[in-house]
C-alpha cells in the first residue's frame, strides 16, 4: 500500500480507489446472492432485481468506507471524503439503473438516486442504532445484516427464504475478505491524518 501524504491527492484518489473496489465487491456480492437465492429458494430473479441487489451492495460499500472515515478528527477532510464518495456512488448506481430504465434520462435517475441515498443514510443510522440497542457491535457485520434486511423487504423475500440465503452468504470466505479490502483502502485517510495532523 502506497501512503498518500498530499491532501489534494488524497481527496482526488482515495474516493476513486474506494469506488473502484466497491464496484468489484458489489458485483461479487450480487452474483453470490443471486446464485444462492436461485439455488435455495423459489424466488424468480428478474433483471430489475439484479439492479436492486447491486444498488444495495453499493450502498453497503459506501457505509463500510464512511464508517472508517467517521473516525477522522479533521471535520473538513471527513466531509470532503464523504461528499466525493457519495457523488461517485450515486453516479455508479445511476449508470447501472439506467440499463433497466432506458426510457428515463440519466439526469433524472441521478436525481432520484441522490434523493434515495439521503433517505437510506438516515435509515441506516436509525437501523444501526437499533442494532446497537439489541446488542450488536457497530461494525461491518451489522451493516451487512441491515442491507440484507433491506433486500428482504424490497425483493419481498420470505423469512424462510432468508434463512436459506443468509447463512450461506455471510459464511462465504469472499465476503470476509472483501470487507477487509474496502476498509483497508478507506483506512488510508486515517493514516494520512496521523502522519499530517501536527
Amino acid at each position: 500500500m502506497t501512503i498518500i501524504n498530499n491532501r489534494a491527492v488524497l481527496l482526488k484518489e482515495l474516493p476513486l480507489k474506494v469506488i473502484n473496489e466497491s464496484k468489484s465487491n458489489a458485483k461479487l456480492y450480487t452474483k453470490l446472492f443471486i446464485e444462492i437465492a436461485k439455488k435455495n429458494t423459489n424466488k424468480d430473479i428478474k433483471s430489475n432485481h439484479i439492479a436492486i441487489i447491486y444498488k444495495h451492495f453499493s450502498y453497503l460499500m459506501w457505509f463500510y468506507a464512511n464508517g472508517i472515515w467517521s473516525n477522522i478528527e479533521d471535520v473538513e477532510l471527513r466531509r470532503n471524503l464523504h461528499n466525493e464518495s457519495s457523488k461517485l456512488t450515486i453516479n455508479e448506481i445511476s449508470r447501472v439503473l439506467l440499463k433497466t430504465m432506458p426510457k428515463s434520462s440519466n439526469e433524472q435517475i441521478k436525481s432520484d438516486v441522490g434523493i434515495e441515498f439521503q433517505e437510506y443514510k438516515r435509515r441506516f443510522i436509525k437501523d444501526l442504532e437499533t442494532k446497537i440497542i439489541e446488542g450488536y457491535e457497530p461494525d461491518a457485520n451489522s451493516a451487512l445484516f441491515i442491507i440484507l434486511e433491506w433486500l428482504k423487504e424490497e425483493m419481498q423475500l420470505s423469512g424462510l427464504d432468508m434463512l436459506e440465503i443468509v447463512p450461506l452468504f455471510i459464511q462465504d470466505s469472499r465476503i470476509v475478505t472483501t470487507m477487509g479490502d474496502i476498509e483497508a483502502i478507506a483506512y488510508e485517510a486515517i493514516i494520512y491524518e496521523r502522519n499530517n495532523c501536527c
